[in-house]
């Protein structure tokens, strides 16, 4: 009944927010647009620029970011808003962003029954995952993020396949999320500890040939992008090689301002580390050193897991969720995956202090604003990448942890024992 009162709750709010078309609610932490899908209605611009014969990365498209600033393959992507008002294209796409959270939340109580927890009901667990603040943020801009899901989720049955067929259109359909939106980019390496090498290799070329055979789009899309403010992708590494050829460790001389709707660790290092000596390290080289082991460690205690294949997804859409710490800009629309990895894993048979540690989950999950400094709730999203990293270790131990074997088909899979630890968890 909870699942249920809440949905229908959700689907009022988003018929009084299309009806104004603006996002209606209370106090959240949100920073409303005054009009909803500000980031689709770049790309609709950019769709109408295309098809009249302009170069939306050339002229104007007609809102206040000027030339287009999304990748090239973003225009094949959304080329179907062409037949659409910017209206009903809007409402299209958060009807796409909602279903594909819905079915998001299918795999995850599939996967929960494979590693022996509790199965929420689909109307409660779809109802905390749809009123999360990072989709009803993605949801409120129109946001490119859910393309990662839907790639990712069409490869996923080819990936559980194996074979070098089924392994190829994978990486295929993957590089199509990884240029929609950069950082899926780490799911080259996320594959291996699934033996998923010739993926991986596809997924690499093709990333490559994705952005050469549209080499003037792409050289046009990075031209523009780095003109946005604090949009820059090629400053933070050249900050992290001038800074290795004089490094210095002292506070950090200027703090930037802060975001609390975004989570870039990249952008926000002197935020944290600003009056320590790390203040002056370039936040590339503080990101890459923090998060680099970490994905390090995890990947290896996934990697032991006998039956690896039942974490696969939880374990790719932490990586792609780590990933978003590591961008210069990052808004938290792009944590649309942290809630489906705890979905997936969070168990009440959790020690007591994984679930005070949790509590840095729920701050920023939950949509409504309270009276916290932005800095905690900024520092909140930082925190809780450990605890959630925990539940994929923990997880992956109870799998029986042995040396690297093939992952195994369906039917291999449904016949083959499982653990006693695991089967009995509650």
């Amino acid at each position: 009944m909870l699942g249920l009162a809440l949905l229908v709750g959700w689907f009022a709010l988003w018929t009084h927010s299309f009806i104004g078309f603006q996002f209606a609610t209370l106090r959240t932490w949100i920073p409303v647009w005054t009009y909803l899908g500000l980031d689709l209605m770049h790309c609709v611009f950019a769709v109408r620029a295309m098809f009249k014969g302009d170069d939306p990365y050339v002229v104007d498209v007609g809102d206040f970011r000027g030339a287009f600033t999304a990748p090239p393959i973003v225009l094949p992507l959304f080329s179907w808003t062409w037949f659409f008002s910017a209206y009903y294209a809007t409402m299209v796409w958060a009807g796409v962003i909602a279903a594909t959270m819905t079915w998001s939340v299918e795999l995850c109580r599939r996967i929960r029954a494979g590693l022996g927890l509790w199965v929420p009901t689909m109307p409660l667990a779809t109802a905390l995952v749809l009123w999360s603040m990072p989709v009803l943020f993605a949801m409120e801009r129109g946001n490119l993020d859910v393309w990662v899901l839907i790639t990712l989720y069409l490869a996923l049955p080819l990936l559980r396949r194996g074979g070098w067929r089924a392994e190829t259109f994978a990486g295929l359909i993957l590089s199509v999320g990884a240029w929609a939106k950069i950082y899926p980019g780490l799911l080259i390496f996320a594959l291996l500890p699934f033996g998923r090498w010739r993926t991986s290799i596809v997924l690499a070329v093709a990333i490559v040939l994705i952005g050469i055979v549209p080499i003037d789009a792409t050289r046009g899309f990075f031209t523009n992008a780095n003109k946005i403010e604090g949009a820059n992708r090629v400053a933070p590494l050249r900050q992290a090689m001038e800074w290795l050829r004089e490094p210095t460790f002292e506070p950090a001389r200027r703090l930037p301002r802060i975001e609390w709707y975004g989570h870039s660790l990249i952008t926000n290092w002197p935020v944290i580390f600003g009056k320590t000596p790390l203040g002056s390290v370039p936040g590339f080289l503080g990101a890459a050193a923090l998060l680099g082991p970490l994905l390090l460690y995890v990947s290896f205690e996934v990697y032991r897991s006998r039956r690896r294949d039942v974490l696969m997804l939880p374990y790719l859409l932490w990586v792609v969720g780590i990933g978003t710490f590591g961008l210069p800009f990052s808004y938290d629309y792009n944590l649309i995956f942290f809630p489906l990895v705890v979905m997936c894993l969070w168990s009440a048979r959790d020690k007591l202090w994984l679930h005070l540690m949790m509590l840095t989950v729920l701050v920023w999950w939950q949509p409504f604003a309270f009276g916290t400094d932005p800095r905690n709730f900024l520092y909140s999203k930082f925190l809780a990448i450990i605890p959630i990293s925990i539940l994929l270790v923990l997880r992956a131990r109870e799998l029986e942890p042995r040396g690297f074997e093939p992952m195994m088909d369906p039917a291999t899979r449904a016949a083959a024992p499982v653990n006693a630890a695991a089967a009995t968890q509650t």
